[in-house]
């Protein structure tokens, strides 16, 4: 798992970089069209997925004979649930010119038609190798999912294409090859496939149809104020949030990436009594630590790697902040929830949740731009940590000071896993150091 969190890292760095290369070309306004195309196809391909990629993992792990149906289950249902969601959005949104696809052009929305049955795809490949306690695979394909536009977005940069439907196809392709390049992996750290199972089929879509509510409501909260945002500011107001909150998610990023790896092993027979709170608040800490620092360098980073066009976002972020630590917690606390057997659960606290943001945009957009699209996240994100935690103590039963103060034996776990992870970039970087040695 320490691994995993490097190379997670590694990927967050990649995806960073790639946002500031898309804000650089493509300027405020492209920056907006782009992020809404990158959001659109997100939440669509969660929707597409039916929740049937977290319902084969707890099986999976119940039932290790279906590791041979896993990948073989995930064609078909990627195929056919991504291509209908795509076509029912993209298509019809182009023929009747929905706002949110006619600024994409039809290049955009064939792009799109392509891309949410891929990542439907990936989304089962990298949980394929979480189910097989592979967390260095999963994180290595997230963090190439996210890192290989970058290379498209530099080379359409040099020969000058900075049009938005330029980068959609450099995405697009980038996705494509993501996918087929970590089948290797796949097929090798795996049992040989068998073919599509219905028994595995079955109870993972029950399972899922039950998550997948929760899975669309947390999409909402996360991302449903992009299209508000768009609808009130348009594509430049656009253009300013979407790099806020680019820099506040780098505080739940880490979180994230932990979650998606305790998943398996809240929903298995080993968890001990105790480990659950102790990751909460390992998690904590770092979101705090983390979102002290953008707090407090916000405004040279952004005049930095952006540039003067994007300095609205600065006060954005900080308010963004305040909420992104809370929300950090939701990554254990909901998973915990969810993998325990109640996977509905997010319906009603995301639902909570994303009331409280469209009904606060609604308020603050119109006097307060994207500050007040940011003071309305922060706000929401605070409910749903709020929230979740209350059911995290159901079954926990663990006071706050359990749930959220780090005690001496945490920080010995810490400084632990800090030591071993210089140790292991010390093994990386001596090769080459004797390597040399050797040559000379």
């Amino acid at each position: 798992m320490i691994s995993a969190a490097i190379i997670s890292y590694a990927g967050l760095v990649g995806s960073f970089i790639a946002s500031v290369v898309v804000s650089r070309l493509l300027g405020v306004e492209g920056k907006g069209v782009f992020s809404l195309f990158i959001a659109t196809v997100t939440g669509l391909s969660l929707v597409a997925t039916f929740g049937v990629p977290n319902g084969q993992t707890v099986y999976a792990s119940e039932r290790p004979e279906w590791l041979r149906h896993f990948m073989a289950n995930a064609v078909p249902f990627s195929l056919l649930g991504g291509g209908i969601i795509g076509l029912a959005y993209f298509g019809v949104g182009w023929v009747t010119g929905w706002r949110q696809v006619a600024p994409l052009g039809l290049f955009g929305a064939v792009a799109g038609l392509i891309v949410v049955p891929a990542g439907v795809l990936l989304m089962f490949q990298r949980q394929y190798f979480l189910v097989l306690h592979r967390f260095e695979l999963a994180k290595i394909a997230g963090g190439v999912a996210v890192t290989l536009p970058l290379i498209g977005y530099l080379a359409l940069g040099l020969a000058h294409r900075t049009d938005v439907s330029a980068f959609l196809g450099a995405f697009v392709a980038s996705q494509l090859v993501c996918y087929l390049l970590f089948q290797i992996p796949a097929r090798r750290a795996g049992p040989p496939q068998e073919g599509f199972s219905r028994a595995l089929a079955g109870p993972s879509l029950s399972f899922g149809v039950r998550q997948l509510a929760s899975i669309t409501a947390a999409y909402a909260m996360g991302r449903l104020d992009f299209f508000i945002v768009a609808a009130y500011l348009g594509g430049y107001g656009l253009g300013i949030y979407s790099v806020a909150v680019a820099l506040a998610e780098i505080t739940v990023r880490l979180a994230n990436e932990i979650g998606t790896m305790l998943y398996p092993t809240f929903s298995g027979r080993n968890l001990k009594p105790g480990d659950a709170p102790r990751a909460l608040r390992l998690v904590t800490l770092m979101a705090v630590a983390t979102g002290g620092l953008l707090f407090v360098a916000s405004g040279p980073v952004v005049h930095l790697l952006y540039g003067a066009a994007f300095a609205q976002a600065v006060p954005a972020v900080r308010w963004l902040v305040l909420g992104t630590v809370a929300r950090s917690t939701t990554h254990v606390t909901w998973t915990y929830v969810s993998a325990r057997g109640r996977p509905s659960s997010g319906v009603g606290v995301f639902g909570i949740a994303t009331a409280v943001d469209v009904g606060l945009n609604i308020l603050l957009l119109p006097h307060w731009g994207v500050v007040g699209a940011s003071i309305a996240a922060a706000a929401s994100y605070v409910v749903a940590a709020v929230l979740f935690y209350v059911l995290f103590r159901q079954r926990e039963a663990c006071s706050l000071r359990q749930a959220f103060v780090v005690d001496a034996g945490d920080l010995r776990r810490l400084s632990e896993a800090v030591r071993e992870i210089i140790e292991r970039a010390g093994r990386v970087f001596a090769i080459p150091a004797k390597a040399h040695g050797a040559a000379e």
